[in-house]
């Protein structure tokens, strides 16, 4: 009788443990790429690199063209962090540039665009998280490391935390807020809800799995800029 009481114990433990486990339908998805490629920008001779993920191409890269002396591109460090007489450019290398929404579409390569609020959404469904859940605001999902992830077997889109400035800050200062612990990224959709001067972007954090679904001033942020193409 103990025996045949411990057999239905294990059993029902089993049966919980295998319905719960597999309860969640956003269970984050591991994607490899079907296709990848690199292209050299003829503007400036940066090379990006590229993955394809269901529908579309991503770049690997943040944007990198420089708009010069327009407002619309943000690129330098405070030029009092090193006593220099003018802003120093040290960031984009590694980083690419900042950029508010009409910058970063002037600014993107041709044959590419900026990625809509949709394609964000199904960059997101791909990896796991259900339609209902990408049309949500603020944070959700718990994709954001595979996001964040690169080199073999991952996705490799290698989204950065680049942080990111704004107006605001540059009455006093010109440096990229908040880098390495928040990443923003710009798409080219208006948010109708608020009013015509908004735009959606998702912000991905180093301590946070979820991602960011949130709009704000198109023309007064500096963000960050993946973009993509149609797959071929």
């Amino acid at each position: 009788m103990k025996h045949l009481l411990y057999s239905l114990m294990l059993t029902t433990a089993v049966a919980i443990c295998v319905c719960s486990c597999s309860d969640d339908d956003n269970d984050p998805t591991r994607v490899t790429p079907t296709i990848t490629g690199t292209f050299i920008d003829e503007r400036d001779s940066f090379e990006y690199h590229w993955v394809r993920i269901g529908k579309l191409d991503w770049s690997c890269e943040n944007l990198h063209y420089d708009l010069g002396n327009s407002a619309k591109c943000q690129i330098y460090q405070p030029a009092w962090a090193d006593g220099s007489p003018t802003p120093i450019d040290i960031y984009s290398e590694k980083y690419g540039r900042l950029y508010t929404v009409s910058g970063a579409i002037e600014s993107i390569p041709e044959g590419w665009r900026l990625p809509t609020d949709a394609d964000w959404q199904q960059l997101e469904q791909a990896f796991g998280m259900s339609a209902d859940e990408t049309n949500k605001r603020e944070w959700r999902g718990n994709i954001a490391q595979l996001l964040l992830e690169k080199g073999e077997g991952t996705a490799n889109l290698g989204i950065q935390l680049c942080g990111y400035t704004s107006i605001h800050d540059h009455t006093t200062r010109t440096d990229w807020l908040y880098m390495s612990v928040f990443g923003y990224y710009w798409t080219a959709t208006t948010d109708t809800a608020k009013n015509d001067v908004s735009s959606f972007y998702r912000k991905l954090a180093y301590n946070k799995k979820e991602v960011y679904r949130e709009s704000t001033e198109a023309e007064k942020y500096f963000f960050s800029v993946r973009f993509v193409r149609d797959a071929q």
